[in-house]
């Protein structure tokens, strides 16, 4: 499941709101009529940290990390998320590429899983040192 954070924008005037109303934009927004008038939902924009773990991360950590490390799982710490990720990702660089203590038997990672943690996990430290 992907939960998008948006932010409202004032009253807009749109030609022929009436028939935009509910109706999706193509940057994402999301146009709704309201008693004041229209309104305008607005997807915020994820960091470029952010953007790269739900492309790269992401597919891994549904694959190899989900079952334990999710909200509420059984490990006790929730990675479901870029920023629990930037905030873990010198353990995780320890436990999941160097250690490879990471994800126990019966969630195997491929060469190339951990070949892009350690890359994200860099690509991250990196971005934040700057």
């Amino acid at each position: 499941m992907t939960t998008v954070v948006m932010r409202t924008e004032a009253r807009v005037s749109v030609p022929d709101m009436a028939a935009r109303a509910g109706a999706a934009a193509a940057d994402g927004s999301l146009w709704l009529l309201a008693d004041a008038g229209p309104v305008r939902l607005v997807p915020e924009r994820a960091s470029a940290a952010e953007a790269r773990w739900d492309e790269i991360i992401r597919p891994i950590f549904d694959r190899g990390c989900a079952d334990c490390h999710r909200p509420d799982g059984r490990a006790g710490v929730d990675l479901s998320t870029a920023a629990a990720w930037l905030a873990s990702s010198d353990e995780i660089l320890q436990r999941v590429v160097v250690g490879r203590t990471m994800p126990p038997a019966g969630h195997p990672l491929s060469e190339d899983d951990r070949a892009a943690v350690r890359a994200w996990s860099t690509a991250a430290w990196q971005s934040g040192r700057q």
